[in-house]
Order: structure tokens, then C-alpha cells, then sequence
């Protein structure tokens, strides 16, 4: 019995380390995510929490972390992390305990809140299944969500394609009922064709009748022709032939009174043309005088755009004559002509003209006069009295050659 015992428990032990050594062989992977910013925190509660649990190393090994970490960014400020762990066999500095008060330190020293993540484990727990996500899990729920994707994506499909069969059948109706107006204005359009014709058919029948009305009475008139006598016929010619005679005196008369008639000609003249203006007068002794003065311009129209005006003005003048004596008051009188060249038939013009002053003072005397200046023809009169404007300036051959600036108002009448 005693040999019998030991080597029962021999084999029992040997059993033991063979699954233990199984276990220490299995490796499985965690996979975490969370928030970027607590990643280390999330790390360390995950190693925690597999050395405190004994739901996937059993016996004398605990899980470990073999090398670090990997992560990677997943999007929306989270990121995911691996870690592959091994079930390593327990040691001095080793242990459940040890590991549970090194990483809870830690985490204390990192001083953050506590903040949810998922851990996913790949193995298979021996206790406790549901409180953990299996890999298979996991799959089965990424299966399931690209499935639903998929049967989304179909049904998608299939009301788009609900949708354009919907529009094809609503522009079917519309191209329907597009043909069937398009029908009724081909219908209206060959009835219209078919009343044109039958009116035309009409016209033609009326216009035959109308031909055979006028053939019968012309046969009619030949026939009353033929039964007239001869002599009535030379009575006829007699008397159409002499009104003809009658009419073809009358109408010699006629002409040769009309061509003896002298042609009317258009009157280029154009006496009744006044004017009045101011006169503005200075001389080289930088003395100035402003009086008003009256004109009578005759016009002359050689063409479209050249006239002559004629000028004969009269205003009055007050200057010193004679060194030493007070200013006296006296008349001028110019009489002189000018070209005027119209830049258009009516309106603006420019002209040059000459003429001789004859002053009235006590001293007398005749001066030349030179004139440029330019006006403006109005087309209708203005105030239905003026017709047009007018400035030039004057340069007077006497002693003190004096300038004159004139402007004023134009009348025809």
C-alpha cells in the first residue's frame, strides 16, 4: 500500500507539471482602445486585472507581457493597442501579489481618472466566460456588423433603383401625353389643310363662272356690233376721231403754256436779319468800357455750309480823344462783312470777317476792323424769337488799338 501511494502521487505530480507546462506554452494576445490621452493608464489597468484574475493562467503561472505594447490611431481622438502575454511561471519578486501592488502604484503615480476601455482577450477563459469579449466573439460581431452593412447597401440599392424606375415612369407619361397632343395638333393641322383646299376648290369654281360670265357678254357685245349698220359705224368714227383732234390741241396748249411758265428758284438772300449785343471795349491804356450795340447782317447763302453776312452796327462809345481833355461820349458805326463756315447745316459755325469804324467824335476818323469769331444756328427758334447766337472779338487799327469783345442775340425774320 505504501508503494502503491507513492506512486500515485509521483503520477499525480508528473500530471500536473505536464498541463502547467501545457499552459506556459499557450501564448495568448489583449487588444485595448480608448481615449489617445489615457493609453498608459489603460496599459497598466489591463495588466492588472489579468494578474489578479486566475480566469487564464492556473496554477503556479500568472499572465506577463511579453516586450510592449503596439499602437496605433483608429480616428475621433482614440487609439488601439496590442500586447502579447504568456502565462510565465511564478518566481521570488513574481508573484499575483507582487505584480498586483507593483502596477497599482503605478497607476497611482500616473494620477488620472479613471475612464472606461474595452480589453478583448484571443484565449478562451477556464472560468468566468461572460464577463470577458472572446476573440471568436468579437469576429462574429465584425461579421455581423459588414453584414448589416451589406444588406444597408443593398437596400440602399434597391430604392434607388425604386426611385429611377419612378422617374422612367413618370417621363414615360409625360413623353405619353406629349405624343397624344402632338397627334391632336397633326389632326388640327390636316383639317386646316383640308379647309384651305376646299376654299381654293371654291375660288377656282367662282372664278370659272366670273370667266364665263364675261365670255358670254363679250360674245354678246360682238353680236350687237355685227348688227350695226355701216353708216352708224363711219358716223361713230367720224365723230371719235374728231374729240380725239379736239384733245390733242388742248393738250399742245397745254405744254407749251406750262413750259413757257418761268421755274420758281429759291431765294438765297435773307434781308431781315438783325442782332444785339453787349460790347465789352479796352486799349492798350488798360481802360474799359462796356456798352450795347444793335446790327442789321443781311445773309448770303453760297452753299450747304458757306454764307456771307453783311454788318452794319451801331454803339455807342465814351474814351478820351485828345490828351488832356475829359472823356467824351460818342458813336460808331462799322459797316464791313464776314464768311461763315457752318460746321454742320444747323447749328455751331465759325467766321472771319473785315470791316471800317467810323467814329463820331470831335476828332473823327475811319479804322479798320478785323473780326474772328464763331456762334450757333438753332434749328427751331428759341423763345420763338431767337434764332441765333453769336460772340466775336474786334481789333481796331486806331492810336490806341482798341479790342472788342461782342456778344449777343440773333433775329430772322
Amino acid at each position: 500500500m505504501g508503494r502503491g501511494r507513492i506512486l500515485l502521487f509521483t503520477l499525480t505530480i508528473l500530471l500536473s507539471l505536464s498541463n502547467h507546462a501545457q499552459i506556459v506554452e499557450r501564448d495568448f494576445a489583449v487588444s485595448l482602445s480608448g481615449d489617445l490621452n489615457y493609453l498608459k493608464s489603460f496599459q497598466l489597468r489591463a495588466e492588472l486585472k489579468l494578474a489578479r484574475s486566475t480566469d487564464f493562467c492556473r496554477g503556479f503561472t500568472i499572465p506577463s507581457l511579453k516586450g510592449k505594447w503596439s499602437c496605433e490611431r483608429v480616428g475621433g481622438g482614440e487609439a488601439k493597442c496590442k500586447g502579447a502575454f504568456t502565462c510565465a511561471m511564478i518566481k521570488k519578486g513574481f508573484s499575483r501579489k507582487s505584480e498586483t501592488i507593483r502596477l497599482s502604484r503605478a497607476i497611482k503615480n500616473l494620477g488620472l481618472p479613471k475612464k472606461k476601455f474595452s480589453m478583448i482577450v484571443s484565449k478562451r477563459p477556464f472560468k468566468n466566460i461572460d464577463r470577458y469579449k472572446l476573440a471568436k466573439e468579437v469576429e462574429e460581431q465584425r461579421k455581423k456588423a459588414i453584414l448589416d452593412n451589406q444588406q444597408k447597401a443593398i437596400e440602399k440599392k434597391r430604392q434607388e433603383q425604386a426611385l429611377l424606375q419612378k422617374q422612367i415612369k413618370l417621363r414615360a407619361n409625360r413623353l405619353k401625353n406629349e405624343m397624344v397632343e402632338l397627334d391632336e395638333f397633326s389632326q388640327l393641322e390636316q383639317e386646316l389643310d383640308e379647309a384651305t383646299q376646299r376654299n381654293k376648290t371654291d375660288a377656282s369654281i367662282a372664278d370659272s363662272r366670273i370667266e364665263t360670265v364675261e365670255q358670254l357678254e363679250a360674245e354678246a357685245m360682238a353680236a350687237d356690233e355685227r348688227e350695226m349698220s355701216a353708216s352708224q359705224r363711219d358716223v361713230l368714227d367720224t365723230n371719235s376721231s374728231d374729240e380725239d383732234s379736239d384733245e390733242l390741241a388742248q393738250l399742245e396748249v397745254s405744254d407749251e403754256s406750262s413750259s413757257n411758265e418761268p421755274q420758281s428758284r429759291e431765294s438765297r438772300w435773307t434781308f431781315l436779319s438783325f442782332g444785339a449785343g453787349m460790347f465789352s471795349i479796352s486799349d492798350e491804356e488798360e481802360n474799359s468800357v462796356t456798352t450795347f450795340g444793335i446790327m442789321w447782317s443781311p445773309l448770303w447763302k453760297l452753299t450747304r455750309n458757306w454764307d456771307i453776312k453783311g454788318n452794319l452796327s451801331w454803339h455807342p462809345f465814351s474814351a478820351v480823344v485828345e490828351t488832356g481833355e475829359e472823356a467824351e461820349s460818342f458813336n460808331i458805326i462799322e459797316i464791313g462783312a464776314q464768311l461763315e463756315w457752318r460746321v454742320f447745316e444747323e447749328g455751331l459755325y465759325l467766321s472771319l470777317g473785315y470791316g471800317i469804324q467810323n467814329w463820331g467824335s470831335s476828332v473823327g476818323g475811319s479804322f479798320s476792323a478785323l473780326s474772328i469769331g464763331g456762334g450757333y444756328y438753332f434749328e427751331k427758334k428759341k423763345d420763338r424769337l431767337i434764332d441765333y447766337l453769336f460772340v466775336k472779338q474786334v481789333s481796331v487799327s486806331n492810336e490806341t488799338s482798341n479790342v472788342e469783345l461782342v456778344g449777343g442775340l440773333g433775329f430772322i425774320f
